[in-house]
């Protein structure tokens, strides 16, 4: 309660009062040791779950996956395609799989945000089987350089645990291109990886949303595309993970910059690089954008009605922001911080002639 107090203050503190019991195996195994009486992994089939189940091979015995989780209850079909290949990959993987179904998200949703209480989600499910293993590790979403309120964390997931059952937050050292690196030679991964959640098309993986195309872009850098290709509906161009990327939302762009940081290190695709680079630039511009137009009290209403990003910066931004620069030249030093530099930057890479028209037109020159 402390932590989540912290990052929403809006949260009210409880008092929790139950009653004391022996736990169901006496005292629990320390993390560092071997769970005796079993462990388990939660389970979707992504590329975090793929690779804790890989790494913690001979430590863990049992996979968990919850319907209702990533996907809607009435999608019987989906859900049955996803149900018959994560079987078949913990097959492979020697992992015994349980299925668990649940409407909690049809309660929830409309109280808090998803990303606030799914750890709490996973957790009371494994409460329920925790006759059944001792210890479940909870694959990572971010890195530790990545961190940032969320409902899954190293700092929240061992709270969840009893005297019968112990969680373990996993492997947020490794980033998401490395994952991807260290799964490539699962044959199980191989046939059975499954990142998409938008399901377009009713697709396994669609890779037209923003999970798929990121992904496909990692097994790219990482030399894995021919392997894993036949899994995605669609092999996407660069260009169109821009629009997916320019949301409120801090996880598709943090996830974006460690994927360009990981082709930088890993590619010799030079021409692929330049692109992934473009985009993220454009996507910078964006969010940079954004938060200029908000500090000039201009940050509602049209400036952003359009759902897709017109070219690098929308005209208005960036007349707003040219106004604000030659109103109110300190402002503008004060207010975007260590970040002007970068905007300066991609004002000249990419609005060099725009920026030169504005002056003229200013000072009255053709």
């Amino acid at each position: 309660q402390d932590l989540f107090l912290r990052w929403f203050p809006q949260f009210s503190r409880i008092q929790i009062d139950a009653p004391e019991r022996e736990p169901l195996r006496g005292r629990a195994t320390p993390l560092w040791e071997p769970a005796r009486q079993g462990a388990a992994v939660m389970f979707s089939g992504g590329v975090d779950s793929f690779h804790s189940a890989v790494a913690l091979e001979g430590q863990i015995q049992t996979a968990i996956y919850i319907h209702g989780f990533d996907t809607k209850l009435e999608d019987l079909r989906y859900r049955s395609t996803i149900s018959r290949e994560l079987q078949a990959a913990c097959s492979e993987l020697g992992l015994d799989l349980i299925e668990v179904e649940t409407n909690l998200r049809d309660i929830s949703d409309e109280h808090c945000p998803w990303f606030q209480y799914h750890g709490g989600m996973l957790s009371a499910v494994c409460h329920l089987l925790a006759d059944r293993f001792e210890r479940v590790f909870i694959p990572s979403s971010y890195t530790y350089d990545q961190l940032h309120d969320c409902g899954s964390h190293p700092l929240i997931d061992p709270h969840w645990g009893s005297g019968d059952l112990t969680f373990a937050h996993h492997s947020a050292g490794t980033s998401r291109v490395e994952k991807v690196a260290e799964i490539i030679g699962s044959k199980a991964a191989r046939k059975h990886l499954r990142v998409c959640w938008e399901n377009v098309d009713e697709a396994y993986n669609c890779g037209a949303c923003e999970k798929c195309m990121r992904t496909f872009f990692t097994l790219r850098i990482v030399g894995a595309e021919a392997e894993f290709g036949h899994l995605f509906a669609h092999h996407p161009e660069v260009s169109e993970i821009i629009p997916h990327l320019c949301t409120d939302a801090e996880g598709p762009l943090l996830f974006f910059e460690e994927l360009v940081a990981g082709a930088r290190q890993r590619s010799e695709d030079k021409a692929f690089v330049d692109q992934l680079e473009e985009a993220l630039l454009a996507v910078r511009c964006y969010h940079l954008g954004k938060r200029i137009a908000r500090l000039s009290g201009a940050g509602a209403g049209d400036y952003f009605a359009s759902p897709q990003w017109q070219g690098h910066m929308l005209p208005k931004v960036r007349n707003r922001l040219f106004q604000d620069l030659t109103r109110d030249p300190d402002w503008f030093v004060q207010h975007a911080g260590a970040e002007r530099d970068e905007w300066f930057k991609l004002l000249w890479a990419h609005d060099r002639k725009w920026l030169r028209n504005s002056v003229m037109k200013r000072e009255g020159r053709r």
